[in-house]
């Protein structure tokens, strides 16, 4: 009989043993399932950029050339340069704004930049200038010694010269949220 209850009791601790594994592999699944999903956001959003930006380079060439072409004045060229690569001198930081604010200015820049300056895709353009801090006030700014016959193809450059800058903004934040997300899996 004690034999029995031995038994039992080896049976007993086997199978809570067994169950302790089966909770631990179950927690480690979930977390193995939480991790994947908390990378692949960020991944996934520095694949699109990256993809956006690859079909976005050879159109900013070919207005890089034709920019140089226009015949602008140097300064406005290091002017518009500068600007590009520090954003806080000519235009403020992004801020947040609320959908509406968003809305209500890429539609006050949309509308210039398709009455006045016939650019095309004005809509889309808008969007980029507003994440980029643009208003319509610093976005006439920064163009107010442009030809209006080179208002266009000034605008557009500068437009997709802002969206390469923050497809590359956002590869960045993806790659450090990987990066951040490794490191503590780590630790």
């Amino acid at each position: 009989s004690s034999r029995i209850f031995q038994t039992a009791a080896d049976r007993a601790r086997g199978f809570a043993i067994n169950v302790k594994q089966q909770e631990k592999m179950a927690a480690l699944g979930k977390l193995s399932a939480g991790l994947a999903h908390e990378l692949n956001n960020p991944a996934a959003a520095a694949r699109r950029a990256a993809q956006t930006l690859a079909e976005l380079l050879p159109d900013l060439q070919t207005q890089t050339w034709q920019l140089s072409r226009l015949g602008l004045p140097e300064q406005q060229l290091h002017d518009m340069m500068t600007q590009l690569h520090n954003p806080g001198r000519a235009v403020e930081q992004p801020r947040s704004l609320s959908a509406l604010e968003q809305a209500d200015h890429e539609d006050e820049i949309a509308v210039w930049l398709d009455d006045y300056c016939g650019v095309e895709d004005a809509w889309e353009k808008a969007a980029t200038f507003v994440d980029s801090g643009f208003t319509l006030a610093n976005l006439r700014e920064q163009v107010r010694d442009t030809p209006a016959s080179q208002l266009g193809p000034v605008l557009s450059w500068l437009n997709c010269a802002h969206l390469a800058t923050h497809l590359l903004e956002e590869i960045e934040q993806s790659v450090t949220r990987i990066s951040t997300l490794i490191g503590t899996v780590k630790a």
